[in-house]
């Protein structure tokens, strides 16, 4: 009986070291295979050094021979905090660029085709300053094109653009009749306020020597004057108002670097080296 428990007993230590075994067999495996393309790569360092000169050597060349692309970008506010039509009106200017649609894109921005197709982004970044809520707070319009001097005319453009849509154009002459609306009425109280002060004028007499006045009437000079000082204030912050009617305002202006956005001596690198180890690897893995 106990050398039959025994025999299990060692059985089961055979079965637990067998699979520890092959478990250590596996992971030697899996770590091969892991570090299989650089040993690949590291099989023939001249062959690597060789490519990494020419890889060098062309990401220069191509960093001073490709056309140079340049980006910069602009901050808007909307005025009704929450809009977000206009997300939609840029994300159509970033399709017709996208498809290369210069005509289209010339007409949108009122600009020249030979402008248009200088253009080769145009994208929208909404900045929320509270992420957990779907109001946009301002946004940044990114431009990408290949002329170093269009910045400030494309992004008058965009301005345009948005500000000359029929939407923005009717709430735009909504509050504009608001606005006048507000004003004649705060002209004609200031009018009645004037009138109500040369009256008091004319009543007020002065009456025993005691010194000092007597108002024959109970209406306190100093609230008149408080009143038509508050409308006179409100009637500037009117003509404020209708000085800047538009939709949005220009929060940051497009401020392009003169160090182009592509092409770059690292993106270059990196795009020419992953592609030249890739064919190194399958070099060296034919000719092993």
């Amino acid at each position: 009986m106990k050398t039959e428990k025994q025999n299990k007993y060692n059985e089961d230590e055979f079965d637990i070291e067998l699979l520890s075994w092959k478990l250590y067999k596996l992971s030697g495996k899996i770590i091969s295979k892991l570090f299989f393309p650089l040993r690949l790569i590291l099989s023939r360092p001249l062959r690597l050094i060789l490519l990494f000169c020419i890889i060098t050597g062309l990401a220069i060349i191509l960093r001073y021979t490709l056309p140079k692309v340049y980006q910069s970008s602009f901050i808007i506010k909307p005025l009704a905090r929450g809009d977000v039509y206009f997300v939609s009106l840029v994300h159509d200017l970033s399709i017709i660029t996208r498809d290369e649609d210069y005509g289209m894109l010339a007409k949108q921005l009122n600009i020249s085709d030979e402008m248009a197709s200088k253009i080769s982004k145009i994208s929208l970044e909404p900045i929320k300053l509270n992420k957990y809520t779907d109001t946009i707070d301002a946004a940044f319009i990114f431009i990408r094109c290949d002329d170093l001097l269009l910045f400030d005319t494309l992004q008058q453009s965009v301005l345009n653009y948005l500000e000359q849509n029929e939407y923005y154009l009717k709430k735009r002459q909504l509050r504009s009749v608001e606005i006048l609306a507000m004003k004649d009425k705060i002209e004609l109280d200031l009018k009645e306020i004037d009138s109500l002060k040369i009256l008091l004028a004319k009543n007020m007499q002065p009456r025993g020597n005691a010194g000092g006045f007597v108002f024959g009437e109970p209406i306190d000079p100093v609230k008149i004057y408080e009143e038509g000082l508050s409308l006179y204030k409100l009637k500037t912050g009117l003509n404020w108002q209708l000085q800047y009617l538009n939709s949005f305002e220009l929060v940051k202006k497009c401020m392009p670097s003169h160090k182009p956005y592509w092409p770059r001596f690292i993106y270059l690198f990196v795009i020419l080296g992953g592609l030249g180890l890739i064919g190194l690897m399958w070099v060296n893995y034919t000719r092993k």
